[in-house]
């Protein structure tokens, strides 16, 4: 739906869609890349008289709901099939002081995995161990598809995978390290397949 922005008003943007009908953008509704505070900012952004494309979410007594971030469709369909403690293969888009923000599949979700869920062991849990476009594993610990938010945990991962492995292949306490358990999996992983 084309149109053009009549007023903004309490960060509210106003379109006019017909005579004498008007529709209304939330600044929830204008990106999904967005966190909770940043609306009122990238609201600044539009101008009285913006030509601009939207869509129309809700149409109650009277009153129109618009949104300029679902015009291209909701990242969360990506993974809508996802749920806590699941796996998703990411793409790094930003490296930060604070974390890594990556890109769930190809048009997904938009997060920031925080440093301190960016590996089981501090050492890791540099940032600047990614680079733009590298591509990572992450878990999902926390998914909310009503407020469209989801984050994701290297750390959680790892965690999982360790215990998993653990659990199959030796005790913590039994005095193997780590690589002990993974090499004597390995090793039945390999006379599996030979047989």
């Amino acid at each position: 739906l084309d149109t053009e922005i009549k007023a903004i008003k309490d960060n509210i943007i106003f379109c006019e869609l017909d005579e004498d009908i008007d529709g209304a953008i939330f600044s929830k509704d204008l990106s999904w890349d967005t966190q909770p505070g940043e609306n009122k900012d990238i609201i600044k952004k539009y101008n009285i008289g913006d030509k601009i494309k939207a869509k129309i979410i809700e149409n109650k007594n009277e009153k129109i709901a618009l949104s300029i971030r679902e015009v291209d469709g909701n990242p969360f369909d990506e993974i809508k099939d996802k749920s806590n403690g699941d796996t998703v293969t990411c793409t790094v888009l930003e490296v930060t002081d604070y974390g890594v923000k990556v890109i769930i599949g190809d048009t997904g979700p938009k997060v920031v995995i925080k440093k301190n869920d960016l590996a089981l062991r501090k050492p890791d849990a540099r940032p600047e161990r990614w680079a733009k476009n590298d591509k990572l594993d992450a878990m999902i610990v926390q998914l909310d598809y009503a407020a469209f938010k989801v984050s994701l945990s290297i750390k959680s991962l790892e965690e999982a995978t360790e215990k998993e492995a653990i659990s199959k292949y030796g005790a913590k306490d039994s005095g193997a390290s780590l690589g002990d358990i993974l090499g004597k999996a390995i090793s039945d992983k390999k006379t599996e397949s030979e047989e």
